[in-house]
């Protein structure tokens, strides 16, 4: 370098400091207008060593794109996120003249027997069951049909199709097997991920679990050890409150918000829809619900298969293999099971199950038998309010299990019977089984009630009471503060002209 390539290069740098200590202290936008001038003025290469010194990164100029590539590239994100539809494969419409019930079956027994792929599970089940039971067969086939129709079949009445079934059988009984080929059935399907827990340890880990999958199905052995456990932690509100999650996810295509936490934000949960079912003993289910759970509208939501009648299954003997399901039946369930697609709005993609000829009126005049129980007996208006909602979800699992697109006449009829024997056996083992411990001001309130509405001998007080006293001398005192405060008094009188003379209470009002 020369000494004339030295005094330029000076001078340039000199321009350029000068030029920095000039704007170093404006806004970006004043340095760039003076580097433009500055450019004009000294040349671009001086112009550029100045932004740099600045700081100032220059905008790339703008690719020239050619058309047809912006629409190639269009194309291509539009088909990315477009739902991957299927050709759907439907069920083949099956009819209940296929059903064939043997000569010297119950009526109970006979209710097993159904077309459909609801059927074809429930024979699958007692082939390879050591202890065959087919109440407890179907019950597991109604299950793993309605959770591959949950959130996108409606019913006739806008109903659901997920419930929560109790199969009920003392020790012995082969419960354990059809549990187990309802979770082999989801496994084989490919569908392990909506097989949910078998145990709930708190409110916020069930609607955590849903989160993830609001479509599960639950199978529960020891269903009552499971309840009577929530409903002893009255104190623990995080496990008391799973009651509550599974109230509100019994309602058909609700939406639940779950609660805001310092860490964690609230989210939402569309069409949470578990499916249950569980086995127990009398014992144990019974004694896991009390009245509260009637009174709250939990226990009613329970779908108890009735057991009446059926003794301890003779042994059989099983063929090598049999808890494998038939292929044919894996391919029929899976033209059952179509997911919503998060990318299109869910009630799109939803099919309405309609009545078909007369159904409805037969479900009708049920509904309006059910209704008469609110003015004549309380328990039963209260254990029977969703035996009609429960029947229709029955019918509907039934009538898509069979490829129908209308819920039938014997669909329907099939599901109402069935519906009123489970209602049937809940009212005659409730007060056998449900203890409820009153508090004594409790106590004293609940036998002048009794009293209001009819007399009463103290050999009845004593047998409708008797599950509410702890220690067995609480209706003596209650009756004795009752006629201290002068709330009841005794009476005789005679059922009919020509009847016994009984003696008995009837309630005072507050008037005398």
């Amino acid at each position: 370098m020369n000494e004339d390539e030295n005094v330029v290069q000076l001078q340039e740098e000199m321009r350029i400091k000068a030029a920095f200590d000039e704007l170093k202290d404006d806004d970006e936008a004043t340095q760039r207008d003076a580097c433009n001038r500055f450019e004009h003025r000294f040349g671009a290469d001086l112009a550029s060593r100045l932004r740099d010194k600045l700081g100032l990164v220059e905008p790339k100029p703008a690719a020239t794109v050619k058309p047809e590539v912006v629409e190639a590239a269009v194309k291509a994100v539009v088909d990315a996120t477009k739902p991957k539809v299927r050709k759907i494969e439907r069920v083949p419409l099956r009819s209940w003249a296929e059903v064939v019930v043997p000569e010297g079956t119950s009526e109970l027994e006979g209710l097993t027997y159904v077309p459909g792929l609801v059927g074809d599970i429930t024979e699958w089940i007692i082939i390879g069951a050591k202890r065959p039971n087919r109440m407890m067969a179907l019950g597991t086939a109604i299950v793993v049909v309605d959770t591959l129709c949950s959130q996108r079949v409606i019913g006739p009445t806008d109903s659901g199709t997920h419930l929560y079934i109790i199969i009920i059988a003392p020790p012995g009984y082969g419960k354990d097997w059809p549990l187990q080929c309802g979770a082999r059935l989801m496994e084989e399907l490919g569908l392990g991920e909506h097989l949910g827990p078998s145990e709930w340890a708190s409110s916020p880990g069930l609607w955590k679990r849903l989160r993830r999958n609001p479509v599960l199905v639950c199978f529960v052995d020891e269903l009552g050890d499971e309840l009577a456990l929530v409903n002893s932690q009255g104190m623990n509100a995080f496990v008391s409150k799973i009651i509550g999650a599974l109230k509100k996810c019994w309602n058909a295509f609700s939406t639940h918000f779950t609660a805001e936490k310092v860490s964690e934000e609230s989210e939402k949960i569309v069409w949470p829809s578990p499916s249950i079912i569980g086995a127990s003993t009398a014992e144990k289910f019974y004694g896991s619900i009390n009245t509260g759970d009637l009174e709250s509208g939990f226990a009613n939501r329970l779908l108890i298969l009735p057991m009446e009648g059926f003794r301890r299954p003779p042994e059989q003997l099983t063929p090598r293999g049999a808890g494998q399901p038939p292929k044919e039946l894996v391919r029929g369930l899976r033209r059952l099971w179509r997911p919503l697609s998060l990318l299109d709005k869910f009630e799109d993609q939803q099919e309405a199950i309609g009545w078909g000829e007369g159904a409805g009126e037969i479900y009708l005049a049920f509904s309006g038998r059910m209704d008469k129980f609110e003015s004549v007996d309380n328990m039963k208006y209260q254990l029977g309010m969703r035996v009609c909602e429960s029947s229709v979800r029955l019918a509907t699992v039934v009538a898509c299990g069979r490829g129908s697109p209308t819920v039938d006449r014997e669909d329907i009829e099939w599901a109402l019977r069935l519906g009123e024997l489970s209602f049937g056996a809940a009212c005659s083992n409730y007060p056998k089984y449900v203890k409820d411990y009153y508090e004594f001001p409790v106590f004293c309130r609940k036998i002048h009630e009794a009293l209001t509405l009819e007399r009463m001998t103290d050999r009845d007080l004593e047998r409708r009471f008797r599950r509410n006293q702890r220690w067995g001398n609480e209706y003596e005192r209650a009756m004795t503060q009752l006629k201290k405060e002068k709330l009841i008094r005794q009476v005789h009188w005679r059922d009919g002209e020509r009847g016994p003379v009984k003696e008995g209470w009837e309630a005072v009002s507050d008037e005398g």
